[in-house]
């Protein structure tokens, strides 16, 4: 949608997206590990900004260790670990 509204996918979709883009990410990895991280917090429904932060999708996490997790995941592996954790998506492909 305009001004970056989120499709509404449900969390099976949201969870395919995600791990298909993280696929691609490894694939293919931007300069800026920031940018993968960015677009998987925007996947996961964050809006708000620091201690003001929550997530549409948060499975086992509150916002702010959601958040924390996030920010301190330093390869595609650990966001895929906390998007398979957040969505439940233990049965799709990985990375």
């Amino acid at each position: 949608g305009e001004g970056g509204e989120r499709p509404e996918l449900g969390r099976g979709g949201v969870a395919g997206v995600a791990l298909e883009y993280l696929a691609l990410a490894e694939a293919h990895p931007p300069e800026e590990f920031s940018v993968v991280r960015g677009h998987v917090m925007w996947m996961l429904g964050r809006s708000g900004k620091g201690h003001r932060c929550t997530f549409d999708h948060l499975g086992p996490y509150t916002a702010p260790q959601l958040r924390m997790a996030l920010c301190e995941a330093s390869s595609v592996r650990e966001l895929e670990a906390i998007v398979r954790a957040t969505l439940g998506a233990a049965d799709f492909f990985t990375c």
